[in-house]
């Protein structure tokens, strides 16, 4: 009786283990979410395009973004949902664009206005050029990411915040820009 007892204790431990290392955790679905996307580089090559500024400014520009650190902190789990706290650091993006066109914008109006459309796209990934290569990683975000088990599974939930803090501030600054002219 009592190895019966024993074996069916062994074996329900065997079950409670499979089935805690079956489901990655939300921590783990965050890291994934984040090793997935620095090793994307052509999704970020979709959403920015290479029109704006050319080819060189473009690879230099995602080559940047996908060089983001971050850290995981305290996750929680409460019934369907969980949270995980994150730290993220990389280079300022927003602040690097703005200064860019700041540059473009303080040239000589009457030189642009003569510029053919590639020579202007040239001009453009030149100031580019030139603030990526100066800049240095001093954005910092700190957020929080929520998640939601779905069969089983956890899901991230869109982010305003991630996306934001994985841009440096782009997306921050485009809404600033929309607000301003309203």
């Amino acid at each position: 009786m009592k190895k019966k007892v024993t074996v069916l204790l062994l074996a329900f431990c065997l079950v409670l283990l499979a089935a805690a290392c079956g489901t990655p955790s939300p921590k783990d679905i965050v890291k994934a979410e984040f090793e997935d996307a620095k090793a994307s580089p052509e999704v970020i090559l979709n959403e920015v395009g290479v029109d704006a500024f050319g080819e060189e400014a473009t690879e230099l520009l995602v080559d940047k973004m996908l060089d983001f650190d971050y850290e995981l902190g305290e996750e929680t789990i409460d019934g369907e949902t969980a949270t995980v706290e994150v730290s993220l650091t990389t280079y300022p993006f927003g602040e690097l664009l703005a200064a860019s066109l700041s540059d473009i914008f303080s040239s000589d109006m009457e030189e642009l206005a003569g510029m053919t459309e590639e020579d202007l796209t040239s001009y453009m990934g030149e100031a580019l050029i030139s603030q990526l290569n100066a800049a240095e990683k001093t954005y910092s975000s700190d957020f929080t990411l929520e998640l939601y088990l779905a069969d089983g599974n956890w899901k991230l939930q869109d982010s305003l915040e991630m996306s934001d803090a994985l841009t440096g501030g782009m997306t921050s600054l485009a809404g600033d820009a929309i607000d301003s002219l309203s």
